[in-house]
């Protein structure tokens, strides 16, 4: 996609803008923006909140908030062709991968033995079973806000052949992997049960920013 960037910069915030500016890879630098762009369009929208009274805060561990609203939340993610978003009125999590070849050695490093085991078992499959687990904690890490600082050995999942999910530990949230496109495994975690059938899927042109 070619993406006029002065265009569309002047929508973001200045320190948002130097932020993207330090990118090295244009490519990122581009997902970057789409994300803050995707998210301005989505507050504008549910929450009827001009652009330019959009303000954000962030936790301890960096995760964005929208500044003096407490029941709306939001998480972003990007990957390859991808920028997505979900948004609830509790913390949420949401990730995804490209599905590219598996160093297992990471996986034994990161992942619970239970999971190792399953990945091993996996075999034509093991690099999307890999990107499968690796979302699942990723979206959860981001729903409670701590990011891949935490320990991802002590969040471990299994999903089985029909598709469910089950949580090996104590969380109290809920699951959803979409099927997005192919190549690509998307997770989300929510406190509610309430996920939708189907992603929403908007191009640039449809994200109105007022």
């Amino acid at each position: 996609m070619q993406i006029n960037g002065k265009h569309f910069v002047r929508h973001i915030s200045m320190d948002k803008q130097e932020r993207i500016a330090r990118f090295v890879k244009r490519d990122d630098a581009v997902r970057a923006l789409l994300a803050e762009l995707l998210i301005r369009a989505i507050i504008c929208s549910k929450l009827g909140i001009s652009n330019s009274d959009i303000e954000f805060a962030f936790n301890e561990h960096g995760k964005p908030l929208l500044s003096g609203c407490d029941d709306f939340h939001f998480n972003l993610a990007h990957s390859g062709d991808w920028v997505v978003c979900a948004v609830d009125s509790k913390p949420v999590g949401i990730d995804i991968e490209e599905i590219k070849p598996v160093d297992m050695g990471i996986a034994e490093m990161f992942f619970a033995a239970l999971e190792y085991q399953d990945l091993q078992k996996a075999g034509l499959d093991r690099d999307a079973y890999f990107y499968a687990l690796w979302t699942l904690k990723e979206s959860y890490l981001k729903a409670i806000g701590t990011g891949l600082s935490a320990e991802l050995k002590a969040v471990p999942f299994r999903v089985r052949d029909n598709g469910g999910i089950r949580a090996h530990f104590q969380c109290g949230m809920f699951f959803k992997q979409y099927s997005i496109s192919r190549g690509y495994i998307l997770s989300v975690c929510s406190h509610h049960n309430a996920f939708p059938a189907e992603i929403s899927i908007f191009t640039l042109d449809d994200l109105k920013i007022g």
